[in-house]
Order: C-alpha cells, then structure tokens, then sequence
C-alpha cells in the first residue's frame, strides 16, 4: 500500500483490504461516552465486544473500575487487573476466541508486509478509545524494536504478550 499524501491517494499492487472495525469501535464510544457526558452522566461503562470498553468516570461504589484481563489460552490464569476511570480499553490479538473465524484476515505489519501469526496478545488504555485501538493493534504487528516505543510511554497502560516466548513484552512482573 502505497500513500500519496499530496495527492491524497493511495495505490495498491495488489488486491488488499482494509479493516477500519477496532478503530471504529473506539471512535464510536468516545461519541457514546461524549453525549452521555453532555446529558451528564458521571458513571457508565459501555462495550463494544469483549475487546473494546469505555468507562465515564468512576465506579458507582467508588474509584476505578475493575477488569481482568484473562489469558487467551489459559482462562483460568490472569494477564493483567485494570482500573480505568474516564478511559478506554481495547484488545488486539492473534489468538483466542474469534481469531480463527473464516472472514477474519491476518495481521499485517505495515512496515514489511509479513503476517503475524506468532502468538500475541495486546491491551491499551487511553482516554480515547480511537487511540486505545490504534495503540493495541500497533502493539500486536509491532517488530521489538517499535513494540518497545510503544510501551515505553507508560507501562502501567499498555502491554504486550508474546506467548511463543512465553513472557510478556516488556516483563511485567
């Protein structure tokens, strides 16, 4: 895929399509989160799918509000606990339960057109939802070397699992 920015253009060699879901879905909860703030709601949760949620600030019993986020592979063993208040969530992954459906396409890193098939796992809050996706899915297709740009920005909020390793991107212990 090739990008003409002052043409505003884009050219492809080959037929190619693209997934515009997880952003969507963000950006459509911060919309939702966006109005229910206008009619003044203090405390909401919303999901768009297991793998997108938005909360409006706190939880009604007070302070955040608590997820797990369990292992794709091992739904007894917990990745990693959250408590966003006025934040988004979002998941990308290689694996797990929706990963193998027949319309679903591959993970493509951008950067050098290989596929990502290894096993991994990528969660990301944001204030924004559009971002928190953008941020998950660029974690997942992400060589280590940009995976760690990444996650260098704040390591309490964005994660990656490489479970081929067997360990979490960067440790998280």
């Amino acid at each position: 895929i090739a990008f003409d920015r002052d043409a505003s253009r884009i050219e492809v060699s080959q037929p190619v399509a693209l997934d515009f879901g997880g952003f969507g879905k963000g950006f459509a909860l911060d919309r939702a989160c966006a109005v229910l703030r206008e009619k003044g709601v203090v405390s909401a949760c919303l999901s768009a799918g297991e793998s997108s949620i938005a909360v409006v600030g706190e939880h009604p019993l007070s302070g955040g509000w608590p997820f797990s986020i369990s292992h794709p592979l091992r739904r007894d063993e917990i990745l990693v606990e959250l408590e966003p208040t006025d934040e988004s969530v979002s998941i990308s992954s290689t694996v797990g339960a929706g990963t193998a459906a027949p319309e679903r396409a591959a993970m493509i890193r951008p950067t050098d057109a290989t596929i990502i098939s290894a096993p991994r796992y990528a969660v990301a809050v944001d204030p924004l939802g559009a971002h928190a996706e953008a941020i998950s899915t660029a974690l997942l297709v992400a060589d280590e070397e940009r995976a760690e740009r990444l996650l260098n920005g704040d390591r309490t909020r964005r994660f990656l699992f490489d479970f081929l390793r067997g360990t979490a991107i960067p440790d998280q212990s």
